[in-house]
């Protein structure tokens, strides 16, 4: 019998590739989510536009699946109140990790956003950006505050990949070749080359020369 947990993740990776999705494309990749990315409280995608100015950070849609009611208001409250700056910082492309993890050294800017969300003491975040600074970010509020263990993050992190890999194919496919970002100056408009031998990074362009970007890689 196939584990719940794994059906879940393979749903999941199949809904994230599925080219047929239109519109409900986010909706249905949050209800296969939510069984493992989700801890009781839901989880939401957030449709946003990050720039390379600080500062520079737009959520444009909120989509839950059975979090809290009012979890979708409280996000764009959030947005309209904290520093942009602060927001920014925090949503920068990363492997998977929670908003405790990623304001470590800022425990009040942590406060400062969570304490819009009563029901929950952390939040779990998994993010997919283009060059051009479009992305999508799945959102899980958690009822505790959290440290992901080595096997869950690099459980996450494999589904990420996934989810990252779709929805940047989803886009890329939308856009015709001219609208794109500019040459990345990579084989096949790639941003980051890596050595089959060793897996190490040996050249990159645009966001995947951020830091925490080389780490998920």
């Amino acid at each position: 019998m196939v584990d719940p947990e794994v059906a879940a993740t393979i749903d999941f990776t199949e809904t994230a590739y599925n080219l047929g999705l239109k519109s409900e494309w986010l909706s249905e990749l949050l209800k296969a989510g939510n069984p493992f990315i989700g801890r009781g409280l839901g989880v939401a995608g957030l449709t946003c536009k990050r720039g390379a100015e600080r500062g520079d950070f737009v959520i444009e849609r909120v989509e839950a699946e059975s979090c809290p009611e009012g979890f979708a208001r409280s996000v764009m409250r959030a947005q309209r109140e904290v520093p942009r700056e602060f927001l920014w910082r925090v949503s920068r492309p990363s492997y998977p990790r929670t908003l405790s993890e990623a304001t470590r050294g800022d425990p009040e800017g942590f406060q400062d956003v969570m304490r819009r969300f009563p029901y929950a003491e952390d939040g779990l975040g998994i993010s997919s950006f283009d060059p051009d600074g479009h992305g999508v970010y799945l959102v899980a509020p958690l009822r505790k505050r959290t440290s992901l263990c080595r096997h869950e993050r690099e459980r996450l992190q494999m589904t990420a990949a996934h989810f990252q890999a779709g929805s940047r194919l989803r886009r890329a496919l939308r856009q015709p070749s001219e609208d794109r970002a500019e040459d990345t100056r990579l084989p096949h408009q790639a941003e980051a080359v890596l050595d089959p031998r060793n897996f190490r990074m040996t050249d990159a362009a645009g966001a995947a020369q951020d830091c925490d970007s080389i780490e998920g890689i």
